[in-house]
């Protein structure tokens, strides 16, 4: 079991080396059984050929029994010694595994502070303008939630004014998937949600600290704002003039 603290990059380094070490042994292991088989086979035809060669010759005969013997000791010596590489092996494999828990763990504490960090940057960047282009919002919500009928949704950061809402969806790193399921379901169940805005025109957006190619393409062709980071200030990555998608 491992007790000690590891950094990320310790962690996968010891994974890959406690990887590799199970794989050689494993290997090893799998050639030796090989060569056993081999020899014992060997060893029951040379005492056969001895027994009928030297039938008539006990001396030599009882000689070629002890040499038999003692390959026969030798063999299942290594045969024990196998059998202590295979128990450390499957050692190799649960300190692994407690490492491979250990990674998965402490990486999903880095995603979820991923988030906040970046949930805090964009609701504080849009609380300190209200506005975005030229739309003033009188107040904004941030993870506003409902469930209701057996629907039910969160959204990240919402800002409004008397006709108007802007949704937007914050992720750390935006992924294509995430735009997707965010224009063909998050967004067209908002009104479904909260009734009390059914007559207000609906934009929606995605903001990201790290937005990747295919990402941007994908939200700008659905038809929604895109936002990121430059220094301490939103970066507005929508182009001039196009024309936004009305939920």
């Amino acid at each position: 079991m491992v007790t000690k603290d590891y950094t990320i990059d310790e962690l996968y380094e010891l994974i890959r080396e406690n990887t590799i070490s199970v794989l050689k042994m494993r290997k090893e292991n799998e050639i030796m059984e090989k060569k056993f088989r081999r020899e014992s086979e060997i060893r029951a035809k040379e005492l056969n050929a001895i027994l009928n060669k030297f039938a008539t010759s006990s001396d030599e005969t009882k000689q070629r029994h002890k040499e038999t013997e003692q390959r026969n000791k030798e063999t299942e010596q290594r045969h024990k010694e196998a059998e202590q590489r295979q128990k450390e092996n499957e050692q190799r494999f649960k300190e692994t595994y407690e490492l491979q828990k250990k990674v998965f763990k402490q990486l999903g504490n880095i995603g979820a502070n991923n988030g906040a960090v970046a949930e805090d940057f964009f609701f504080h960047g849009f609380t300190s303008t209200m506005q975005v282009d030229n739309i003033k919002y009188d107040y904004i919500d941030r993870n506003k939630k409902r469930f209701m009928n057996q629907l039910g949704g969160e959204y990240d950061i919402v800002l409004v004014n008397s006709n108007h809402l802007l949704i937007v969806e914050v992720k750390y790193n935006l992924h294509p998937k995430e735009v997707l399921k965010f224009y063909e379901k998050k967004l067209p169940k908002f009104k479904k949600l909260f009734p009390e805005y059914k007559n207000y025109k609906i934009t929606g957006a995605v903001a990201a600290l790290l937005i990747p190619e295919k990402s941007l393409e994908d939200a700008l062709n659905y038809g929604l704002m895109v936002f990121t980071q430059s220094g301490e200030k939103i970066k507005n990555l929508t182009p001039d003039n196009m024309k936004l998608y009305e939920f």
